[in-house]
């Protein structure tokens, strides 16, 4: 990357190799630092903070793993930002995901209907009748008059 300005009309130019970019004060201090180690001994040159910001960036995003996405994301996590998000898809499709909509009802204490739940038919090899449990001697008769051997 080029650290030239070229002057035009007594003017200073930036070259189209830049972008500005504004970081938080620990980002910056990190840059300072990092900058300082390598200046540090290197007689051939010296690097700017713009320099190894740049280098450590364009290695990163190379490096850059969905788990690194991921601690980005929960890191920077704005409740707001995805509520509205949500509010603005359900005003394009019309409805809402069945589970916000229960939490929303949930939230203004309005019953939310339960769907009745099917009970299953018994099947044909099911013993309809008491088990009584003296020594087992009952429940096996049963399993024999049934037509089932244990």
């Amino acid at each position: 990357m080029s650290s030239k300005i070229r002057k035009k009309n007594g003017e200073q130019e930036k070259s189209d190799e830049w972008y500005r970019l504004t970081v938080m004060r620990e980002a910056g201090e990190a840059v300072r630092s990092m900058a300082e180690k390598v200046n540090n001994g290197f007689d051939a040159g010296q690097v700017t903070r713009a320099q190894v910001a740049s280098w450590a960036l364009v290695k990163q995003a190379k490096n850059l793993t969905s788990d690194d996405i991921k601690q980005i994301r929960t890191e920077y996590f704005d409740e707001i930002a995805m509520l509205d998000s949500l509010l603005r898809r359900a005003k394009q499709t019309g409805s809402l995901a069945p589970e916000i909509k229960a939490l929303l009802q949930a939230q203004l204490e309005i019953a939310v209907p339960t769907k009745k739940s099917v009970k299953k038919n018994l099947k044909d090899t099911v013993i309809n009748g008491d088990l009584v449990e003296d020594d087992g001697n009952r429940i096996k008769e049963d399993a024999r008059e049934a037509g089932l051997n244990s």
